[in-house]
This record gives C-alpha cells, structure tokens and sequence, in this order.
C-alpha cells in the first residue's frame, strides 16, 4: 500500500493505521465468512500467523500453541482468513517424486500486515513480498498457478509458476546481490525437467544470466514505481 505508507510518514499514524486494519478484518470482514465468539482468539490467530509466514503450516502445532484451541476450530478460522484475503496456503507442487510433501505455505496477501503483527525476520518478508509480485502476476493469465516445490533430497524452490508454456522457477534471497551459489536449486531443477528456467528474485533491480536458462533478477523490477 504505497499511498497509504506515504501518507503516514509519523510512526505512531502508521501503527494506528495498522491497528484500525487489523481491527477491520476481526470485527467486520471475519464476521462476514465465519461464526466467531471469541475475537481475542483471531488477533492472537493472527499474530501466531505472522510468525509463519513463509513457512509450512502445521495445523497440530498450531492448535497447540493457541492453548489448546480444538484442531477444526484453527482450520476454520484460517479457512476464513484465506476467504476475506488476509492470507494464502500456497500448495506443493505435485509430481512422482514430490507427492508425500502435502503441507502448504502460508503467506500473507499484503507483508505489510504480516511485519506489524510481529513477523521481525526480514528473510521471510522479502519471500513473502515475492510471493504477492508472482500470485498478482499469475493472476493475470488464465491457466497459471503458482506453487512451491521440495524434492525426496530436501531440495527446495521457493516457488513454481506452471503453465502450458512450461513451469518457471523462483528463489527468494533477500540480499542486494546474488551469485551462482544462489541458483542451485534452480540449477538442478531444470537439469531435471522440472522446469524451463529460473529466477533468484533479490533485493534490488536488473537481471543477469547466471547459468544457462537461469537468472538474477530484481525484485523491484516486477513491482511498479510509485513517485
């Protein structure tokens, strides 16, 4: 929300900004899509999230560390999150050799919200930044999805735009270069078939060519420029 952002230049308006957003979604949006008794239990929900976000959710774990709240219950409210676009479970891409990895990632539709409910790890904001570029992306062709990848050998790929083209692949590395190291995954996904060519998105602009079929690619030059 860069207008917003702009026009918020005080710290305390922009965290009373926040506040109000946060407020919105318990209060009116998750009302809307959902039975909802206990408020206090989708701020701390959403909080809980906020530390997860990037990462593969684990519903049991979850439930636990809300105290106990019943396992259908963490689902339901999280399933009205995702309806009211708060958040997304982005799903594991599926072929032979993937098929036991079922958890989804979460990540959050604006990181913005994500970094005010306590997600302090820069890391997993700038996946999460990259995840929002490539779903509103994706959305602007019919036919495209976007999925995340982990092989039997624990090699990941942040994320994976498949079309009838052939699938894309994506690395989040939030750093202001990145270099041949970086694309290892990418590297061996394509060696593979798995993919036609590969990205290692980072905190910058440009891009460069740092094996055949895969690149360094500014984050920044997804995004709009905003005066």
């Amino acid at each position: 929300m860069p207008r917003v952002r702009l026009g918020y230049r005080n710290e305390e308006a922009w965290l009373s900004f926040w506040k109000g957003y946060e407020v919105a979604i318990v209060q009116k949006d998750i009302p809307a899509v959902s039975d909802i008794r206990n408020p206090a239990e989708i701020y701390r929900l959403c909080r809980l999230l906020a530390d997860r976000a990037g990462c593969r959710i684990n519903f049991q774990d979850l439930a636990r560390d809300m105290g106990g709240v019943a396992l259908t219950t963490v689902k339901r409210w999280v399933n009205a999150l995702e309806a009211v676009g708060v958040v997304e479970l982005l799903p594991p891409w599926v072929n032979a050799s993937s098929r036991f990895r079922k958890s989804p990632k979460l990540y959050f539709f604006d990181p913005g919200l994500a970094s005010y409910l306590g997600n302090t790890n820069g890391g997993s904001l700038f996946e999460n930044a990259a995840f929002t570029t490539l779903r509103a992306w994706s959305s602007l062709k019919p036919g495209t999805g976007l999925f995340w990848y982990l092989d039997r050998n624990n090699r990941e790929v942040d994320f994976i735009l498949q079309s009838r083209e052939g699938n894309i692949g994506f690395e989040a590395k939030k750093a202001s270069s990145v270099n041949l190291s970086h694309a290892k995954n990418l590297i061996e996904a394509r060696r593979e078939g798995l993919i036609k060519e590969g990205y290692v998105l980072f905190d910058g602009e440009g891009k460069q060519q740092l094996s055949e079929g895969v690149f360094a690619l500014g984050l920044r030059s997804l995004t709009p420029k905003f005066p």
